[in-house]
C-alpha cells in the first residue's frame, strides 16, 4: 500500500537558530515554527524584554494605481504613506501611494484582485517588546526612534545593524521585517545588543502576550499616545 504523500512543510529562516537554542518546533499552518523556549516558559512578559520570531506570518502586497481604493476596503479609511492602519486582515503599511503591504489574512476576494500578490515568506518578522526595545534599538540605527520623531503607528525603511528593515511602532512593542536571507543577522545583532537588558527569545506560543492592545512604548518618557490606528 502506498501511503499518501505528506504536505509540504515551509520552514522560516531562523529555525536551524531555534533548534539549537533548544527550542520547541511543531508544525502549524503548514509552517514549522519554534512555539517556546524552555527557559523562557514563565517569563512575565511586562518586566522583560523579549524577542519573537514571526516569519510565518501571511504577507501581501498590493501596488498600481488601487492601492488606496483597496487599503480602504481592509482598514476603513486611507492610511497615509508612512504609516500604518489595522484592519479586520491584520496591519497595512504604506510606503508610497502606490505601494502597500500587507501582514495578515486579507481573504480570498482581495487575493483574487490582480493588484495583490501573495509574498508570504518573502519578508521575515522579528517582534520586539520590554521596556528597554527602544534602548536596544538606538544601538544598532543612527535613526531617531523617539515618539516625537516616529510615534506610534509609523514606519520606516532604512538600516539596522546594517540591514534595510521595515520598521514598525506600536503602542507596545516594535516590529522589524527584513529579506529572510539577512533575518539571521539582523536576530544576532538584536540579541548581541540586548544582552546587557537580559534580551531574551520567547516561542510563538507567547505572541499572544507580546502584541497586545495598548501598553506605552514611549522611551524617551513621552507618551506613547493611545495606540490609534496601529493598537491591535
Amino acid at each position: 500500500m502506498i501511503s499518501s504523500p505528506s504536505p509540504p512543510v515551509a520552514r522560516g529562516p531562523l529555525v536551524a537558530w531555534h533548534r539549537r537554542a533548544g527550542g520547541q518546533l511543531e508544525t502549524v499552518g503548514g509552517w514549522e515554527i519554534c512555539t517556546s523556549h524552555p527557559e523562557t516558559a514563565g517569563l512575565v512578559l511586562a518586566e522583560h524584554n523579549v524577542v519573537l520570531d514571526w516569519s510565518h506570518r501571511s504577507v501581501i502586497e498590493l501596488g498600481g494605481p488601487r492601492t488606496g481604493e483597496l487599503v480602504q476596503g481592509l482598514v476603513g479609511s486611507d492610511v497615509a504613506v508612512c504609516r500604518m492602519g489595522a484592519g479586520r486582515a491584520g496591519i497595512v503599511c504604506r510606503l508610497t501611494p502606490g505601494r502597500a503591504i500587507v501582514f495578515g489574512n486579507v481573504g480570498p476576494q482581495v487575493l483574487a484582485d490582480p493588484a495583490a500578490v501573495d509574498v508570504t515568506g518573502g519578508w521575515a518578522t522579528i517582534v520586539l517588546a520590554g521596556p528597554d526595545a527602544i534602548n536596544i534599538l538606538s544601538l544598532l540605527t543612527s535613526a531617531d526612534l523617539r515618539t516625537r520623531s516616529m510615534p506610534v503607528a509609523a514606519i520606516r525603511q532604512g538600516p539596522i545593524a546594517g540591514i534595510n528593515t521595515l520598521l514598525c511602532h506600536f503602542a507596545g512593542h516594535w516590529e522589524l521585517h527584513a529579506c529572510p536571507d539577512s533575518v539571521l543577522s539582523l536576530w544576532e545583532a538584536l540579541l548581541d545588543a540586548g544582552d546587557a537588558y537580559r534580551l531574551q527569545a520567547v516561542g510563538a506560543e507567547r505572541l499572544g502576550d507580546v502584541v497586545t492592545v495598548g501598553g506605552g512604548d514611549g522611551g524617551d518618557g513621552e507618551d506613547g499616545g493611545d495606540g490609534g490606528e496601529a493598537d491591535r
